[in-house]
């Protein structure tokens, strides 16, 4: 579908063909981000959480896109692991969460660190460069730091949502430490 879009602009003169493949893997990133943010968001109206839905969902892409971690080999794969990480943190996890604070704010504290020391995960499809390496680490600390004041401004003001972001920073750390124990992450000198 989307290579026949592609072909279609390249015979229109709308594209010059030696974008061809740059823009099928473009589109088809696009397209595929677009089906899981609507699947999810989906679910999350199903679940009768859309803001919660959203708030774990804006928090989870901000962190994950500067920390990395695990990734499926398959957009299927990706998306089932997607669907099931979303219903576990809506329905499962965030309500553990809220109802066992000491045991919440020891795992944010851990997820806190694990993002702290081995944030970005050099996934072999991102091939980052020592300078983007050291941007994403940047990031993500920066990033944390904001969804942690944030975190901390529900509890003072005794909020009910907070949990949801907890969630979302827990299952980032997660995603990064199992990377890191499958081998998942490309060594600065496997980059040749």
């Amino acid at each position: 579908m989307i290579t026949g879009l592609v072909d279609f602009l390249i015979q229109q003169d709308v594209l010059d063909k030696t974008y061809r493949d740059n823009s099928v893997y473009g589109l088809t990133l696009f397209l595929e981000k677009m089906v899981t943010y609507l699947l999810l968001m989906g679910i999350s109206f199903f679940l009768g959480k859309p803001a919660e839905g959203l708030m774990f969902a804006i928090c989870f892409v901000f962190l994950r896109q500067s920390t990395g971690g695990f990734h499926a080999k398959t957009f299927i794969g990706c998306l089932a692991g997607s669907v099931l990480s979303f219903y576990v943190a809506m329905e499962v996890m965030a309500v553990w969460l809220q109802s066992h604070v000491l045991i919440s704010s020891s795992l944010l504290l851990m997820a806190c660190i694990c993002v702290f020391v081995w944030a970005p995960v050099n996934h072999p499809n991102l091939l980052l460069t020592e300078d983007e390496i050291k941007r994403n680490k940047l990031w993500s600390r920066s990033i944390l730091l904001i969804e942690v004041c944030i975190i901390e401004i529900g509890y003072v003001l005794h909020m009910q949502w907070q949990q949801y972001i907890v969630s979302a920073v827990i299952l980032c750390a997660t995603f990064i430490l199992i990377a890191k124990l499958i081998g998942q992450e490309v060594k600065n000198y496997e980059k040749k």
